[in-house]
């Protein structure tokens, strides 16, 4: 009820009680009733007045009410109207564009299936090669992701590893681990690889199991290791300083004459400690056994530090590697960004690289290959990374190795 009602309703009122006491009054006055019943009669004739008067109020306020519901109602679908009209032309424009999208991707697969035809022609208009005893394919190594030759079993048969080990045929090539946010070198991977007579290099992971199949796995690790402290001597010449990774294996540590050799030449060479990094594998290190153990830690105690190389599973105790000299952890992109959850991990692969900057250990992503990698690592915190998107391994020049160094005496 606004103000107005109120004052009219009001005004009413007070005309009614003064009707109603004029009236009594008069009845007293002529006598007709008593003054008490006079007053009687003035009530009840208020009371009835006001009763009236009260419904004749509601009423109109009723009316007023409903009144207001009808435009709200009326209100309410309009707004219904519009929104429905706006989700059609919404579905609309959603079909129209569904439709220009199907017709482009009609006219690029069509395109794609005239450049396929166009290249099968091409393939099946050349003559085909005569292959030879090996079959070039791209090989992604366990360790490493290496471009290289995959011999057949005649081909592998021909191949005299130790020979060529005796001649010095084998080639030394360097892969950079990189800062992942600037793409720059930080660090090598020094690796062995045999050149075959047609100038391709043989697969790396057949050429490891030829070595370990032959024995030779000692005396390759230590001509490897020759020639990453050759290396360092080089760039210490030019005033220049890299870390270098270099493999031993676990047959090297388990050889009581390779390893005092080797320990004997790392030893006139520990002024290299802080770049000369030694790796070993996962699976090598689980199964070394104790004296291999306390040999590698003797490596340690000179100052050289550890990587852990070619990581299988996530089962991983950062604390245990950093204890025994491990600065280094190297794990496949692969597996960092995709491996299944492994309850016995004690680690999410998104938590690994702070827990081991904690300490002191840096994370290393293997087999990078895809630039979608790269930022997925990042956000991982991974600050380091190894793998074809960068740079595959390359040969180094047999000069740079045979050329001056600093007359120290590297033994053989």
């Amino acid at each position: 009820m606004d103000r107005t009602n109120i004052l009219g309703f009001t005004t009413v009122i007070i005309v009614a009680a003064i009707g109603s006491a004029a009236l009594a009054w008069l009845l007293f006055a002529t006598g007709i009733a008593s003054a008490v019943v006079s007053a009687l009669f003035g009530l009840v004739i208020f009371t009835l007045c006001y009763v009236i008067l009260r419904d004749i109020q509601h009423t109109s306020t009723l009316k007023a009410l409903d009144a207001r519901f009808e435009a709200f109602a009326e209100f309410e679908a309009d707004l219904e109207r519009r929104l429905a009209q706006k989700q059609d032309a919404d579905l609309g424009e959603a079909s129209e564009r569904q439709k220009k999208d199907r017709v482009q991707i009609g006219t690029t697969m069509q395109a794609m299936a005239e450049r396929m035809a166009a290249l099968e022609k091409q393939i099946n208009a050349t003559p085909a090669a005569k292959v030879p005893a090996t079959t070039q394919v791209e090989k992604v190594s366990e360790g490493h992701s290496v471009s290289g030759i995959v011999a057949n079993a005649a081909a592998l048969k021909k191949i005299d590893l130790k020979q060529a080990l005796k001649k010095d045929e084998l080639s030394i090539h360097l892969q950079p681990v990189v800062d992942l946010a600037q793409r720059r070198p930080s660090n090598y991977e020094a690796l062995m690889r045999l050149k075959l007579p047609a100038g391709d290099y043989l697969d790396a992971g057949q050429f490891d199991k030829l070595a370990k199949k032959g024995g030779l796995l000692p005396m390759m690790n230590r001509k490897l290791l020759h020639a990453s402290v050759r290396m360092l001597e080089r760039l210490e010449i030019l005033n220049k300083k890299a870390g270098l990774f270099t493999n031993v294996s676990a047959e090297l540590l388990e050889d009581a004459q390779a390893f005092k050799e080797m320990h004997g030449f790392l030893q006139r060479n520990k002024n290299f400690a802080d770049e000369l990094v030694i790796e070993i594998s996962q699976r090598e290190l689980r199964h070394l056994k104790p004296l291999a153990k306390d040999r590698l830690g003797q490596l340690v105690d000179m100052g050289f530090h550890l990587s852990l190389d070619e990581v299988m599973d996530l089962r991983l105790d950062i604390a245990a590697l950093q204890r025994v000299g491990f600065r280094f952890v190297k794990i496949p992109a692969g597996i960092l960004l995709h491996a299944s959850v492994d309850e016995k991990a004690p680690l999410m692969p998104a938590e690994l690289a702070n827990a081991m900057k904690d300490v002191d250990i840096t994370l290393i992503a293997m087999d990078v290959e895809r630039e979608n990698e790269v930022l997925s690592l990042l956000d991982f915190q991974v600050e380091f990374a190894q793998g074809l998107l960068f740079a595959p391994p390359r040969p180094i020049k047999k000069e740079l190795l045979d050329g001056p160094t600093l007359k120290r005496d590297t033994g053989s």
